[in-house]
């Protein structure tokens, strides 16, 4: 139960209005506002008669797992509250489903043993709705992980047949799933993640509604399309350049493109029924994670969500996330069992090592593969080295001899990881003689395909040395894969590896994300890379998403993994951080952006503010919000308790002296830890104390000091008999009571006083010379008690003077400011002494009621900057772009963005602020529809390119100083508001890199002159130009919407003038 509910018993719909004196002493009168809105009646969730509500929505009832079930048998609910929640006014954040672990007749959960299913971690049946309650219990945890027993659904009731047997997490992914429940399945590579996918969809198909599939990149969908074609009926894609049966039932889309249909509100998201988000764990990325957070943040609370991830050590937290966010519960299954088992090997010198299996790692064998290596090198010492560079004789002979070795050994098909596309195409490139298209079948197939998938390109185009290259490879059972390439060169590639022509392939990183095309063995030519900022060893999570593709389901029984050494090995603690340490976890990469703000603001789906405080990124500061609200109500109602302080002298006189008495406990510490050197002679057994926040006391009283022991003293006080027994206080004992002969007066022995608990020493010992001898000699160890009595007469009967200890002459090399301080104390314990509730006899009862008050205001005033606004991570941020906004003219002074505003909302995939200024400052005016294309290309291109093209007209030049003139300012501006961004990142944003390109682009240049151009690879000028003709189709758009029919059609010509040819070659996943 803990793990779920904390209790809420205490919070209720009465309105506790807080004293205008309280709240001044809090802050200004701003702040006043602020806490009179924050401390007025906070609403309370009530109960949802299910009963009465057809269409509710799922309401969660604590889930109690086996042992928690043993122990509680049923709960004793109160009285319910009568507010209805429905989807149109959201769910509540504080539930009123239990009160304590304690039952009332009638109500059970089902145990183990009552549940026929053997479930215990998620039961068939939640809670019934109780009729009656007060007490509440709030939700801490969303996140429920299935570890339990699989329940298996009937046949006769699946909606797909399998001709085969699902593993456990397939079974128990289903089952939650046709229960209607968010599911989070977390599993390695090519373990059949997409079953659940499928099965989800059939579901949603069954209602008779819609399912949309969302992956990272437009080439996963694109195959993921082909997949689900295959399987149902109506099936649709939407990515950014191709939109192809939008109004199917089944939409495979990427997650940007269902990020801007949720924030223009399209009637699609009403029809559907579930969300399935592959390969979940790029929500990390740097770049475009924050996309993720903003759609499921802002997807309706009534669909279903199935996500699928990579295996992730967090996946609790991110399912518990969700849950909270979509405010129903997430059943998270995860497994860490491969289909295929793999087993890893260091390959070096022609050489396997056994390095990781099952078993675990094998220690053993890389030191026998270290002391293999060592040997060799010595004996080749005195020999001339061979070169370092990449020969026939060096590290490509090594690696074709490794693929050989794999051939003879029937491990192929294998893929070989390089994180270099140079070096994927010169590995290819170097090995001429690798032939592994062994038959004519073989040959005749991959002839074919190539012919069928490039029958509709231009001669020129089948001519691009690129392709003329790849297929060279192809034509051998060999191929390459990277982002460099032309999309229908990658496609080609694809396809023929997963048809199992194509048996040796070079590729990058990128291969491993998504697509499903598992291989027998895996090498990797390196497990080092450079990630943009150093060169450093793969994660775990980068190693394992690569090894996975290692080993076909059903055809092998186990997948190959080799690290390929040259030399020398890897080092020792790199491979075992690399191959056993846990995969990375998921982070937010949540920011504020022009775009999401201006989104936001153009419509009435939510605040800025509440978008911010559900991402990710805030997910603790959500989790515990409702606790904050009931110790919110909690301290509000203390401070009514507290009740009127009514003064006998007429004046607020206590709050002076509390603050007097606080100010100067503060200062006194660092005194009294200097006084109690023992060389000084001041803190000895007989001086008097003031002492506070002891035992019974929270203003003062005098004590004598009996005992010393290191830091800290022992000391008996005396106080009226009718004191209430309160905490000693932390480490502070009462060794000893007793009450003095007329009862009237009792005394204490306390032992563990240290310094912080001393406001006062009194230049005054006890005034019996004998008795203080007695007390210097009193041991804690068999004391008389009769001395104690004695001492505590003599302490009632002395005269305590209130003048503070004078200061030694051994103090005299002390620092000024320790005088100065000394000064300042004796200043304050003056106004102190002569404050009229010094020795008031209410002054205890007083003083305790002011530091309550005072204390629970502070906490309110805590609490209040938790749940403010101004406590979200990006709050400043947010602030300092919207002032950027404002004085730009994008927003006007309520925050309601402009027509420049809204203009700028509809340019989603670039800087929409640059862009939208160029707009209306009508720069394209002048210009014809190729010179348009080379100056949009400034606003698609991210990547760093150093190549040198001049421009090709003077308008051109002229538009492009423009542009950067409008960029520099922007960024002046930005600067001046708080936001800073390095220039060099701010410039890529505002890129002419391609201009040239672009412009030649849309001359009609063909794509092999455009390509002797530039030093970039053929895949990203494919990519950069889809990019442009997508930014031209939105800037058509704006300018429809601006009611510039000239813009308008020039952008149309624009976008004929560039869509075609081998750039706009349709998808092979497609046709």
């Amino acid at each position: 139960m803990d793990d779920y509910w904390t209790s809420d018993e205490e919070y209720s719909d009465k309105e506790l209005p807080l004293p205008t004196e309280i709240l001044k002493k809090v802050g200004n009168s701003d702040k006043v506002d602020q806490l009179l809105q924050l401390y007025g009646k906070i609403p309370v969730p009530g109960s949802i008669p299910i009963a009465n509500l057809d269409n509710s929505p799922q309401i969660h009832r604590p889930n109690i797992d086996s042992r928690t079930t043993a122990e509680v048998q049923s709960f004793d609910f109160d009285e319910f509250d009568t507010n209805v929640y429905t989807y149109d006014n959201g769910a509540p954040e504080l539930y009123n489903f239990g009160g304590q672990t304690y039952i009332s007749d009638g109500l059970r959960f089902k145990s183990i043993t009552d549940n026929k299913h053997d479930y215990p971690k998620c039961p068939d049946e939640y809670i019934k709705q109780p009729k009656d309650t007060k007490s509440r219990l709030i939700r801490l945890n969303w996140a429920v992980k299935d570890d339990g027993p699989v329940v298996e659904i009937p046949d006769n009731e699946l909606l797909i047949e399998y001709p085969f047997k699902l593993d456990d997490f397939q079974k128990k992914a289903i089952y939650h799933v046709s229960r209607g429940k968010h599911v989070f399945v977390a599993a390695h590579t090519s373990a059949g993640k997409t079953i659940v996918a499928e099965y989800a969809i059939a579901m949603a198909l069954s209602k008779g509604r819609k399912a949309v599939y969302t992956s990272p990149i437009k080439a996963l969908s694109n195959q993921k399309y082909r997949e689900f074609k295959n399987i149902f009926d109506s099936v649709g894609i939407i990515t950014g350049d191709i939109c192809c049966n939008p109004a199917a039932s089944c939409l495979v889309m990427t997650t940007e493109v269902l990020r801007n249909l949720l924030y223009r509100g399209d009637s699609l998201i009403g029809e559907l029924d579930v969300v399935i988000f592959d390969e979940v764990h790029y929500i990390s990325d740097l770049s475009r994670g924050v996309v993720w957070e903003e759609v499921i943040i802002m997807l309706p609370k009534v669909l279903r969500l199935l996500m699928l991830s990579a295996t992730v050590p967090n996946y609790m937290e991110f399912s518990d996330w969700i849950g909270r966010t979509m405010q129903r519960e997430v059943v998270a299954i995860v497994t860490k069992k491969r289909p295929t088992p793999l087993v890893h090997y260091l390959h070096i010198h022609s050489k396997n090592f056994l390095l990781f299996n099952s078993d675990g790692f094998n220690q053993n064998a890389y030191h026998q593969m270290y002391n293999f290596a060592k040997t060799l090198k010595n004996k080749t010492k005195g020999k001339v080295q061979r070169p370092k560079a990449i020969t026939p004789e060096g590290e490509i002979q090594k690696l074709q001899a490794l693929i050989k070795s794999l051939e003879q050994n029937d491990k192929l098909p294998v893929i070989l990881f390089s994180f270099s596309r140079a070096k994927c195409e010169t590995y290819a490139k170097c090995m001429p003689k690798l032939d592994l298209s062994k038959t004519q079948s073989e040959r005749s197939k991959i002839h074919l395909f190539i012919k069928e998938s490039l029958e509709t390109l231009s001669d020129t185009d089948r001519n691009i040395p690129q392709l003329k290259f790849i297929i060279s490879l192809l034509e051998r059972g060999v191929g390459v894969h990277h982002s460099g390439l032309l999309p229908i060169i990658k496609e080609i590639v694809e396809i023929l590896f997963s048809r199992g022509l194509v048996k040796v392939l070079f590729a990058t990183e990128t291969f491993a994300m998504g697509v499903n095309m598992p291989a027998r063995s895996v090498v990797f030519t390196s497990i080092r890379k450079h990630d943009g900022l150093k060169n450093r060893i793969l994660t775990s999570s980068e190693y394992t998403q690569m090894a996975g593709r290692a080993g076909r389901r059903g055809l092998d029984s186990v997948g190959n993994v080799f690290i390929f050494c040259v030399d020398s090995p890897p080092d020792l603690q790199d491979l075992t951080m690399m191959l056993i340490e846990k995969s990375t976890p998921l982070k937010s990469r949540f920011r504020i952006t022009y775009s999401m703000l201006l989104q936001v603001m153009s419509r009435n789906h939510m605040s800025i503010e509440e978008l911010m405080s559900k991402s990710f990124l805030e997910r603790n500061r959500a989790r515990n919000m409702p606790v904050y609200k009931r110790d919110m109500f909690r301290r509000k109602r203390e401070l009514e308790s507290i009740g009127e302080i009514i003064c006998p002298f007429g004046a607020p006189t206590i709050e002076q002296y509390m603050d007097l008495q606080l100010k100067f406990r503060e200062m006194l510490v660092p005194i009294t830890k200097l006084l109690w050197n023992p060389k000084f002679n001041i803190i000895t057994p007989g001086r008097l104390l003031r002492l506070h926040s002891i035992a019974y006391v929270s203003s003062y009283c005098t004590g004598v000091v009996v005992t010393t022991n290191g830091d800290s003293l022992t000391c008996l006080i005396t106080l009226p008999s009718e004191y209430k027994i309160k905490d000693g206080g932390d480490g502070v004992d009462i060794v000893y009571s007793a009450s003095l002969i007329d009862q009237s007066i009792s005394y204490y022995l306390i032992r563990g006083i240290e310094a912080k608990y001393i406001s006062g020493i009194l230049d005054s010992f006890l005034a019996d010379g004998a008795l203080n001898d007695t007390i210097q000699s009193f041991k804690l160890d068999g004391f008389n008690t009769d001395i104690l009595e004695l001492v505590a007469l003599s302490l009632v009967s002395c005269e305590v003077s209130d003048d503070l200890v004078v200061l030694p002459k051994e103090l005299k090399n002390v620092p000024l400011d320790t005088y100065e301080r000394f000064i300042t104390l004796r200043e304050i314990n003056r106004k102190l002494t002569g404050n009229q509730c010094h020795k008031c006899s209410m002054r205890e009862e007083h003083f305790e009621m002011s530091l309550n008050r005072g204390n629970c205001l502070k906490e309110i005033e805590e609490i209040s900057s938790c749940i403010k606004e101004e406590s979200l991570e990006a709050y400043p941020e947010m602030m300092a772009r919207v002032n950027v906004l404002k004085q730009m003219g994008f927003l006007d002074s309520e925050n309601v963005p402009t027509i420049k505003g809204r203009v700028a909302t509809y340019i989603t995939t670039t800087d929409e602020i640059t862009l939208t200024q160029v707009l209306f400052q009508n720069i394209l005016k002048e210009l014809d529809p190729p010179e348009c294309a080379a100056i949009l290309s400034a606003f698609i291109s991210t990547d760093r390119c150093n190549d040198e093209a001049p421009i090709p007209t003077l308008k051109l030049q002229n538009a492009r100083d423009n542009i950067f003139e409008i960029h520099r300012k922007i960024y002046i501006l930005q600067n001046s508001l708080g936001i800073h961004t390095p220039i060099e990142d701010f410039d890529l944003l505002c890129n002419f890199s391609l201009l040239f390109i672009c412009y030649q682009w849309a001359c009609g240049s063909p794509f092999p002159e455009i390509m002797e151009m530039t030093t970039l690879q053929e895949g990203n000028i494919v990519r950069a130009i889809i990019r442009l003709e997508e930014l031209c189709k939105k800037v058509e758009h704006v300018a429809i919407l601006m009611q510039d029919g000239e813009l308008a059609d020039k952008m149309q010509k624009t976008s004929d003038a560039i869509r075609r040819d081998i750039v706009f070659a349709t998808s092979l996943y497609l046709k």
